[in-house]
């Protein structure tokens, strides 16, 4: 990246018909070529000192270390100067809505990307006098979108006008180029080929055997995907090595609502088809692929018992859907999940801040919370990691009993729960890393934080695994993926709340949380 060449130190504009030249802006420091935005009849230029660190290979870069510039908006007929912003304009990259008459500012934190590209800012402005609308702090990992009204970016969506959080369930586990979107649709690469059905808003979605390349280079346009081949060169082996364009074709899955639970009680589900004039459903709950004999939906139902439910919509002539499926557990030892009966609760000093979620029966965290330390990368579980905290908070229900879960991490550092929680310095906790390979149980009492026991080996990364911890008196029990992991004996907490433990991570799940008091 440091070779490329992504400034330059005058922009000028050539008359279309003569190539004579119209005018000229020469920089006061320099211009990024990704800071260059044009519309609604103006050219818009980020001038900058160039990031002199990003020339090096080691280059390291802070909020600190490269100045900031101006935003500078010139009429493209003329030349002029507009306007002009020096109140800290700290972006590398620029994009204008005509519609919405608004310029926005952000970074571009790509997979590939210069030191200067340090991202967790996105911003925007009045495209008329250059005044700052909103600003804030967000964590994203490509280089935003708008899209009519809204931002879009790899992390997150936000009201282009009000900067408020749109929803947006995209998540990518790989892919090193940036989005590129329609109206409806995003498309990127992720491995092979993926896109998001914006009009949906459900999940990724692939078109296997194809290489997209690490740039913007495949393009949905005039109802069309146009893909060109990026195997050149690579050793994977794709199915598909000649440039491809795609179409509409088919009939789309049926939606579940909700998507999937884990309840204490029976659970009202509704199917609903892309086109209910011309398809109708067909489901099963034994796990069976639906076929043209299987139930006919009419109307919705309850889920009364742990299932794995299966739909298909079907056409007049018999042409099946894609089969969606989600998975109900039902329990009357199930923890409720709503929203009102659990709080967050991040250590002090803890950075950035954590994203506590919850949706279709599933606990997720996806910021990277966490309080560093001198130690806290060692490989030991003597460190105590202060992260975040997602608490029920029922505080006096937990005393003896057996607490049961599943938890599934894509990112290698600590998860965990905390046990008999009646505070910050009072509790315990369980805890895993993958990075680190560990398993431990700790004591926290005041300042002391003491391992209780510890084993090798942690958790694997996009993995389920079952936890279960059996407490009676002070005799605490673990157990992991159905094994024994430990036994010891503390007195030290009789009872106190439960709560679910995010250091460092930016990916964990917990699903089918019991807890079943013993007399």
């Amino acid at each position: 990246m440091k070779d490329q060449l992504t400034e330059s130190r005058t922009f000028f504009a050539l008359d279309a018909r003569t190539g004579e030249l119209k005018w000229r802006y020469d920089a006061t420091h320099s211009l990024r070529h990704n800071g260059i935005a044009i519309g609604a009849g103006m050219v818009v230029l980020i001038d900058r000192p160039i990031a002199t660190f990003d020339r090096r290979r080691d280059g390291k870069a802070t909020a600190d270390n490269h100045a900031t510039g101006a935003l500078v908006a010139l009429n493209s007929g003329t030349g002029d100067v507009l306007w002009r912003n020096e109140n800290d304009i700290y972006g590398t990259v620029s994009a204008i809505s005509s519609k919405h008459h608004t310029l926005m500012m952000s970074y571009q934190p790509t997979r590939f990307r210069l030191a200067s590209e340090i991202g967790g800012r996105i911003s925007a402005f009045n495209l008329s006098d250059g005044q700052l609308l909103w600003e804030k702090k967000a964590r994203y990992d490509s280089r935003p979108v708008i899209n009519d009204r809204t931002i879009y970016a790899q992390g997150g969506a936000w009201d282009l006008m009000t900067g408020e959080d749109r929803p947006f369930n995209f998540k990518r586990s790989y892919g090193c180029g940036v989005l590129a979107g329609s109206r409806d649709m995003m498309v990127f690469r992720s491995a092979t080929l993926g896109y998001f059905d914006l009009t949906r808003n459900e999940k990724n979605e692939d078109f296997g055997g194809i290489r997209p390349g690490c740039w913007i280079n495949v393009i949905p346009a005039g109802g069309l995907v146009f893909a060109p081949d990026a195997s050149a060169g690579c050793k994977c082996s794709y199915l598909n090595q000649s440039w491809i364009a795609l179409q509409t074709d088919g009939t789309r899955a049926p939606r579940i609502e909700p998507a999937g639970s884990a309840s204490p009680g029976p659970v009202r589900v509704a199917l609903k088809a892309d086109q209910p004039h011309r398809e109708k459903i067909r489901y099963t709950l034994d796990g069976a692929t639906p076929s043209t004999s299987s139930p006919l939906y009419e109307k919705p139902f309850l889920v009364g018992r742990s299932a794995t439910l299966r739909v298909r919509a079907f056409t007049a002539n018999g042409r099946p859907s894609p089969v969606a499926d989600a998975e109900f557990v039902i329990d009357p030892g199930l923890l409720p999940l709503n929203r009102e009966l659990w709080r967050v609760e991040d250590a002090e000093g803890a950075n950035p801040p954590s994203e506590w979620s919850v949706a279709n029966g599933i606990i997720e965290q996806v910021s990277n919370v966490m309080v560093g330390g001198p130690r806290v990368m060692e490989n030991t579980p003597e460190v105590e990691r202060p992260g975040s905290l997602y608490l029920f908070k029922d505080g006096t229900r937990f005393g003896d009993g057996e607490l049961s879960f599943e938890l599934n991490s894509a990112d290698d550092d600590g998860v965990g729960v905390v046990l008999r929680y009646s505070g910050a310095d009072n509790h315990y906790l369980w805890s895993t890393h993958n990075q680190r390979p560990f398993r431990s149980l700790a004591v926290k009492q005041g300042e002391r934080y003491e391992v209780l026991d510890s084993k090798a080996g942690g958790f694997q990364r996009r993995q389920w695994h079952t936890v279960k911890l059996v407490f009676k008196g002070a005799r605490i029990t673990g157990y992991f993926d159905g094994a024994k992991d430990f036994e010891v004996t503390d007195s030290t907490h009789a009872s106190g709340t439960i709560g679910f433990y995010s250091w460092g991570n930016s990916g964990v799940k917990f699903r089918k949380v019991t807890f079943r008091s013993s007399p």
